[in-house]
């Protein structure tokens, strides 16, 4: 699995070693620059090339960097519980996955693009 570009991006050869090196040994590739250098394109066009899924997590300024595993929502458990609610005995019902469990829990590699990290 090499990531050479695709027909709609021409990689440097700088870039399509720091790529392939990140695949070869599975391991997060950083990018940074200016905003509008084609960071998330990039992502986009090695999902595309590798044919692999694409998670995308975007990041605000209120985003705390555990909603990337999940959230669990107490505030719904206390309510159900207080009704007497049977889903309220499997804590399951009560955790929402986020885009970091998924791209660990997906049965194939994936691309997770994890815009705007810094602001996390």
């Amino acid at each position: 699995m090499k990531f050479t570009g695709t027909q709609d991006y021409v990689a440097t050869d700088d870039l399509t070693i720091a790529v392939n090196a990140a695949v070869t040994l599975e391991r997060p590739l950083l990018v940074k620059g200016e905003p509008g250098t084609g960071k998330t394109e990039l992502a986009r066009q090695v999902a595309s090339g590798l044919g692999l899924r694409m998670i995308e997590w975007n990041i605000k300024s209120t985003t705390k960097a555990q909603q990337g595993l999940y959230e669990y929502d107490a505030v719904s458990r206390l309510r159900d519980s207080q009704l007497g609610e049977e889903r309220v005995h499997d804590v399951a019902n009560y955790i929402r996955k986020g885009k970091l469990w998924e791209a660990f829990e997906a049965g194939e590699k994936v691309v997770l693009l994890i815009d705007e990290i810094d602001k996390a």
